[in-house]
């Protein structure tokens, strides 16, 4: 290969690396965003179920780990 053909291929091969570093960053921000929505969802989930059975909303917290301001929303 010329040194042109060398530099041309070299460009290709790192932007294809560079595109799938992106895509693979990309994926792994949204599974941490998905897991947090998920596990604020089940929080919510347990809180309302807790509420439902006249526990304290200081008792609701410890467990779920909401904050009051969440709490008394529901």
């Amino acid at each position: 290969m010329e040194e042109k053909e060398w530099e041309l291929y070299m460009s290709r091969k790192f932007a294809i690396m560079d595109y799938n570093t992106g895509m693979l960053q990309a994926e792994e921000n949204g599974l941490k965003k998905g897991r947090k929505e998920g596990k604020k969802k089940k929080q919510i989930e347990i809180a309302k179920k807790l509420l439902d059975k006249d526990m304290s909303i200081e008792e609701i917290q410890e467990i779920t780990e909401l904050t009051k301001e969440e709490i008394q929303k529901l």
